[in-house]
């Protein structure tokens, strides 16, 4: 007797559920109710009175600026600072890290890591 009514409980909570989901009235009853209404707009009038002229200005464009002209990656995705240390840290798409000071005129980026001989 408790397992039959145990597994009845689901099916007694779900019941009204679902008659109020099979029950609720269409949409096209409300449509036709809003069409009644004792109150709204009947037609829009524009607002042509505004002295606003023009629209916002856009942000300044960035300008790219070559920090380190004597580096040149092939495909790099990520560039970290390491915390506490002067070096930046490159990954490029196929697999290689590099580190390299953050001094301007650094000449050749360190590997660190070589992912495509693992």
């Amino acid at each position: 007797m408790k397992r039959t009514l145990f597994c009845l409980l689901p099916l007694l909570v779900l019941m009204p559920l679902l008659a109020g989901l099979y029950l609720r009235p269409s949409r096209g009853s409300a449509e036709a109710s809003d069409a009644q209404r004792p109150y709204g707009i009947d037609h829009r009038i524009p607002w042509t009175t505004s002295r606003i002229t023009g629209s916002p200005e856009p942000p300044p464009p960035y300008r790219i600026e070559r920090v380190f002209p004597k580096l040149t990656f092939k495909h790099p995705l990520l560039l970290v600072s390491a915390p506490g240390a002067d070096r930046l840290f490159i990954g490029e798409q196929e697999g290689k890290l590099y580190s390299f000071h953050t001094t301007p005129d650094c000449a050749k980026a360190d590997l660190l890591l070589d992912l495509t001989r693992e």
